[in-house]
């Protein structure tokens, strides 16, 4: 830790400044003393709860949910209330009066000596163009994201997980969203904790069988047993990479789709007639549905299919000429008199 200081004269042209590097302090204890080095805070890992439903709560219950997060991550013993802000995992969904922060930089110092922070990032992901038409299964991800100048937490003895675990517990079941939110009927199926620590295992998709037809439609079930944000692209070359998947926009060939423990039937929103005669496989690639997910899965195919191919033009069979049955009993009226001469 680097701090600075300078006097306050007046006149500018006055003042004397000087710095000293600080490695770390000596913390007294009732015996001896230890050092402690100086060092940042590591930043919080974002953690999401996943709700699985057994059929669509409405957008009502859906937005209570979120603002019941916020509710909690807002309560006394932290620091900064708002500093966690609940949303979805593309970082919408924000509660009313909150939002993260943009381009955070210091107050211009009168000196021209300053501190230097990290700048902040005001990108935010933009909406996959393609995204798939599903058979949308009933769930919902919300995530408790730290704000990027969110400061530690110092006033409480309840940790960031402690705040996901109550939030998680008070809607846990039918009844707990009667008891929080006086929301009724509800059918909740469960609830998972959904982080970036490892990639979606793939070996866990479950496959159904795949449809298509010429026009260019296609369908295919697909689920896995966490709560994933999942890429998929029809191709009829060799196996793209998972960047490939990702970064694709024609609507015709790829898109994306959230995935959980339900089936999702995943088809495309905007049909291409496919070539005749020709194999198609599709490929999918799987992040897990956290905000601004970094671990990749690896690439898999979930079905390939092969077009009819044009019918080979049939040659002409040359037409046989008729023969009257004039001309046959004629033949066999002739026959029968040589044999009479003969033997006559």
């Amino acid at each position: 830790m680097r701090c600075l200081i300078e006097s306050t004269q007046g006149d500018t042209k006055l003042r004397t400044s000087n710095n000293v590097n600080l490695e770390d302090y000596q913390q007294t204890g009732s015996n001896d003393s230890t050092t402690i080095p100086i060092m940042p805070t590591a930043p919080q890992s974002t953690t999401c709860v996943r709700f699985n439903f057994e059929s669509e709560p409405g957008d009502v219950t859906r937005t209570a949910i979120i603002n019941h997060c916020q509710r909690v991550f807002s309560a006394p013993g932290w620091e900064n209330n708002g500093c966690i802000i609940c949303v979805k995992p593309d970082l919408t969904g924000v509660s009313e009066g909150l939002a993260f922060s943009e381009n955070t930089t210091c107050v211009k110092s009168s000196s021209k000596r300053r501190l230097r922070f990290l700048q902040g990032s005001s990108e935010e992901p933009s909406p996959k163009s393609g995204d798939s038409i599903v058979d949308v299964a009933a769930f919902l991800t919300v995530c408790a994201v730290p704000d990027k100048i969110c400061p530690t937490d110092a006033t409480g003895n309840k940790t960031y997980n402690d705040y996901i675990t109550q939030f998680r517990t008070d809607l846990s079941s039918n009844k707990s969203f009667k008891d929080n939110l006086n929301i009724d009927n509800v059918l909740l199926s469960n609830t998972d904790l959904v982080t970036d620590a490892e990639a979606p295992d793939m070996t866990k998709l479950v496959i159904g069988e795949l449809t298509n037809a010429i026009d260019g439609s296609w369908s295919v079930e697909l689920s896995i047993d966490t709560a994933s944000k999942c890429y998929w692209q029809l191709s009829d070359g060799a196996q793209p990479s998972f960047k490939d998947i990702k970064n694709c926009t024609d609507p015709s060939w790829c898109g994306s789709v959230q995935l959980g423990p339900k089936k999702t039937k995943v088809k495309t929103d905007k049909l291409k007639a496919f070539s005749k005669g020709t194999t198609y496989n599709a490929w999918a690639a799987c992040n897990n549905d956290v905000p601004n997910a970094s671990k990749d899965s690896v690439v898999v195919s979930v079905g390939k299919f092969t077009t009819e191919a044009d019918q080979s033009p049939v040659s002409p069979v040359d037409p046989v000429t008729p023969v009257s049955a004039g001309f046959i009993n004629a033949s066999i009226f002739g026959l029968l008199l040589i044999i009479a001469l003969i033997f006559n």
